[in-house]
């Protein structure tokens, strides 16, 4: 496959692809068709209105795009077909390319990746459920599939060293391993967040970022929860891995608030 571009003022095809030849070819050009002795009689009588003429040119050259032609050759035959840059090949100056979908988590930091985000209603209010999101057990049975497909079936979630604070440890247990991850937002009972360190489950060799966010908001005599997980993976697979990931955290995500949805609550005792 060969790539031929035409100068504007000339019939001989070279083989280029890059803007700046064309612009040599160009003023080469030019510069023979200035030299005529016509153009040099007509420059000496008519100055102003030639440069005007060819300030017009110019302009029009440069927001023309280059066209340029396909030749495909295969055994002797050649079949030549019209053909043109992309649009951000044709432009001069930088190219912007589309941002990623990113989301602030952990206590400002943006994290590009995909974004699963879950609202549900829970009948406690925000300081009965806040204790919930960092010590509860898990023990309904699961209704989606995929859980049966090899998704992890969290079981319960603790902290294993201690009370809970910016920087403290927190533990997200399931069936097939654990999830060790740090918190970086504790603001009870509204704002909790935290993502993963290590862990021993399976998705470790492609998983690069996993962060939750849980916000509360009372309503009535409930809790209006959100809980958003970013994810981000790495690799040549993205394309393959998340939206198969997106499934796997939305049931997740229902699993555990149809857990608190159904637990029985106690208030936390004062002092």
């Amino acid at each position: 496959m060969v790539f031929y571009r035409r100068a504007h003022h000339g019939n001989r095809p070279r083989c280029t692809n890059h803007p700046e030849r064309t612009k040599i070819a160009t003023s080469r050009a030019r510069r023979w068709l200035y030299s005529h002795p016509y153009s040099q009689a007509r420059r000496r009588t008519q100055p102003e209105a030639d440069d005007r003429r060819h300030d017009e040119q110019v302009s029009r050259s440069h927001r023309r795009r280059p066209t340029a032609g396909l030749i495909f050759a295969r055994q002797g035959l050649g079949v030549r077909v019209p053909w043109a840059p992309p649009h951000h090949l044709a432009r001069s100056g930088p190219v912007t390319r589309p941002a990623r979908r990113s989301c602030t988590v952990d206590g400002g930091t943006t994290v590009g990746g995909v974004i699963v985000r879950t609202r549900w209603t829970i009948p406690h209010p925000p300081e009965v459920l806040w204790p919930a999101l960092c010590d509860s057990r898990l023990e309904l049975q699961p209704r989606c599939p995929v859980f049966y497909l090899g998704t992890p079936r969290p079981t319960m979630c603790r902290l294993p060293e201690g009370p809970g604070e910016v920087d403290a440890a927190r533990q997200c247990v399931s069936e097939q391993g654990v999830v060790r991850q740090r918190i970086t937002v504790w603001e009870p009972p509204a704002r909790l967040a935290f993502h993963m360190e290590s862990t021993d489950l399976g998705f470790h060799r492609y998983v690069d970022y996993l962060g939750d966010l849980f916000e509360m908001a009372p309503a009535g005599r409930g809790t209006h929860v959100t809980r958003t997980t970013t994810l981000t993976v790495r690799g040549f697979g993205r394309a393959v891995l998340y939206p198969a990931l997106w499934v796997g955290l939305k049931s997740v995500h229902r699993f555990v608030f149809r857990n608190w949805q159904t637990m029985v609550l106690l208030p936390p005792s004062a002092g």
